[in-house]
C-alpha cells in the first residue's frame, strides 16, 4: 500500500507541475461560469445544457491525459521502474488513479464555480420587462438561482461516469500503442463528438457514452412545461413577465431534474461505461505486465 501511494503521489506532483494544467483549469472556471449563466438565463433547457457541456468538458480532459507510462518510457525510466520490486497492477493504478483524481479536481472546480455564480450572479427583472443586462459574454440571469440540487445531480450523472471512462480509455490507448496519442484522440472525437451528436439515430443507447441520444429520443416534449407558462400556445401575446412568473418557471424545470421521462436503459448505459473502464484497466495491466517481462 506504501509503494502505491508513493506511485500515485508522484503522479499527481509532475502533473501539478505541468503549466498545461493550469491552463486546463482556466478553461473549467470559464467553463462552469457559462453553465451557470446559461441556466439562470433559460432554466427549462438545464438539463440539455448538462449534457453538451459535459461532452466537450470530458473531452478536453481525456485530452489532457493518459501519457503517463507513456512518459516513463519516452524519459527512459520503464527500465528502473521495471527493474524494482513494486508490482504492475500497483504501478499502473497508481498512475491512472492519480490522473483520475486531477481531472475529478478539474471537474470539481468547474462545479464549483458553477454552484457559486449560480448563487451570486444578478437576478435581473427591471420594472417587470423582460431584459437585463449581459455581463462580457455571459447571459442575463433574468430567472433566480436554481440551488445546488441540479448541478450536483446533472455532474454525477452526465460527467462522472465519462471522467472515469475517458481517462481509462485513453490511458488504455497510449500505453498500448506505445505512446501513439494521434490514435487515441481520432478515438475520443468519434466517441464522443460524430457519433452522438450525428449518428444518434444509428447507434444503440447503451453505447452513446455522452448521453445524447437518451435527451433526443425520451425527451417528453421539444416545448416544456416552463416554456409553456411563459409563451401559450394558443396566445396571441407573451406572457406578461414578473418575478412570481420567474420563480414558477424555476420550479417547473427543477421538477424534471432530471428528466423523468428518461427509461431505465440510461442507468445500465453508466453501469456498462463503468464495466468497460474496470476491464480497460485490466487489459492496461496486462499489456504493461508484457512490456515489463519482455524489457
Amino acid at each position: 500500500m506504501y509503494t502505491f501511494w508513493t506511485v500515485m503521489r508522484l503522479e499527481l506532483s509532475l502533473i501539478w507541475r505541468n503549466w498545461f494544467t493550469w491552463l486546463i483549469s482556466l478553461a473549467m472556471l470559464v467553463i462552469g461560469a457559462l453553465c451557470a449563466a446559461n441556466n439562470r438565463h433559460e432554466p427549462w433547457s438545464t438539463w440539455e445544457q448538462f449534457l453538451v457541456i459535459a461532452i466537450f468538458l470530458t473531452v478536453i480532459l481525456s485530452f489532457t491525459t493518459g501519457n503517463q507510462i507513456n512518459r516513463d518510457r519516452e524519459r527512459r525510466l520503464d527500465g528502473i521502474v521495471f527493474s524494482t520490486p513494486v508490482s504492475t497492477p500497483v504501478y499502473v493504478l497508481g498512475k491512472y488513479l492519480a490522473a483520475l483524481l486531477n481531472l475529478l479536481g478539474l471537474a470539481g472546480l468547474s462545479l464549483l464555480v458553477a454552484l457559486l455564480m449560480d448563487h451570486f450572479y444578478p437576478w435581473q427583472i427591471v420594472n417587470e420587462t423582460w431584459g437585463g443586462q449581459s455581463f462580457l459574454f455571459f447571459a442575463p440571469g433574468i430567472y433566480p438561482s436554481l440551488g445546488p440540487q441540479p448541478y450536483l445531480l446533472g455532474w454525477f450523472w452526465c460527467f462522472l461516469v465519462s471522467i472515469f471512462f475517458g481517462a481509462a480509455f485513453v490511458f488504455a490507448c497510449i500505453t498500448l500503442t506505445r505512446g501513439k496519442r494521434v490514435i487515441a484522440y481520432i478515438a475520443v472525437v468519434l466517441i464522443w463528438l460524430l457519433l452522438p451528436l450525428f449518428a444518434h439515430d444509428y447507434i444503440p443507447d447503451l453505447l452513446d457514452i455522452t448521453g445524447n441520444s437518451f435527451y433526443f429520443r425520451y425527451s417528453a416534449d421539444a416545448f416544456p412545461p416552463a416554456q409553456q407558462l411563459l409563451f401559450p400556445r394558443n396566445a396571441t401575446s407573451v406572457t406578461r413577465f414578473t418575478s412570481q412568473l420567474a420563480r414558477r418557471v424555476v420550479q417547473l424545470s427543477l421538477a424534471d431534474i432530471p428528466p423523468h421521462s428518461w427509461p431505465s436503459s440510461f442507468f445500465w448505459n453508466r453501469l456498462l461505461f463503468l464495466g468497460i473502464t474496470l476491464a480497460l484497466l485490466g487489459l492496461t495491466i496486462y499489456g504493461v505486465h508484457h512490456m515489463r517481462r519482455h524489457a
